[in-house]
């Protein structure tokens, strides 16, 4: 239950895709203290738009928050070592990935795993006028921050993981404190996804037998993605958010995305 009347002390969370909103309130040290809202769309307006149209129906964003965090979670991102980035550097690494499609982009960045990493990320200069004007104080993030940021923790242990949505596959490798891999693939079957992470998997020579596939997110076919799998992967494991996400209550709800789990689990 949140306290609205006291909601400097709370964080709101806003998960943007066009496939849909989330929109989440916690407390950072009261875990049972929380509310979550998913929201749909309408397809044919801009996002910003469909931004307006939930804060105005909606009561838990008619409040002022003591942090507000603003996730895109389907723009393209790339990855830098923190020790080749600099400001003025951030537009020409980017594009060498990702040309930007419009003039109405800028890109942003955000460091990640306490600094070890800069991640960059385009985004829509009309959604960045209208969030820094709605939420003076707000922290535009990518989807991949908190995911990397988790799976960096100093108690990280190895892991490969696949987190599943909008069509995307994320896979990340991390071992000894250190990120080996880091992609994001398109996915429409089954196969593709096979195909991909068993490529992966192959170029970084892990074993079959005894290293472990972490699967999360929401796939084309979960059941039918791990029965393919496991033909050629042994250990095969669906990320628990009640194990792995203990101490945030919010983490634990049914279905919410692996980087939003993530990024009020960081806060």
């Amino acid at each position: 239950m949140v306290d609205y009347n006291q909601s400097s002390q709370y964080t709101l969370s806003i998960r943007v895709s066009a496939d849909g909103f989330c929109f989440a309130v916690h407390h950072p040290k009261r875990a049972e203290e929380y509310a979550f809202m998913p929201y749909t769309v309408d397809p044919l307006l801009p996002i910003t738009a469909n931004l307006k149209h939930a804060c105005e129906e909606l009561d838990m964003l008619q409040y002022s928050y003591g942090k507000v965090q603003l996730m895109l979670a389907d723009v393209p991102a790339t990855l830098v070592p923190a020790e080749c980035f600099d400001d003025s550097s951030a537009r020409s690494l980017y594009v060498q990935n990702f040309p930007l499609t419009t003039s109405a982009q800028e890109v942003l960045s955000v460091a990640v795993a306490e600094g070890q990493h800069i991640l960059l990320f385009a985004a829509d200069k009309p959604l960045v006028r209208w969030a820094t004007r709605q939420f003076p104080d707000v922290e535009i993030t990518h989807s991949l921050a908190p995911i990397t940021t988790w799976m960096l923790a100093p108690d990280a242990k190895r892991r490969f993981v696949c987190n599943f949505h909008e069509k995307k596959m994320d896979v990340l490798f991390v071992d000894e404190g250190r990120l080996l891999f880091q992609n994001v693939f398109s996915v429409n079957s089954v196969s593709d996804a096979v195909y991909f992470v068993l490529g992966v998997w192959g170029s970084l020579s892990l074993s079959q037998e005894n290293d472990k596939l972490t699967l999360a997110g929401k796939s084309v076919d979960n059941r039918s993605l791990r029965a393919e799998l496991s033909r050629f992967i042994a250990n095969i494991e669906v990320l628990e958010p009640a194990s792995e996400f203990h101490a945030t209550e919010l983490a634990r709800i049914k279905g919410l995305p692996l980087d939003m789990q993530t990024l009020v689990s960081n806060d």
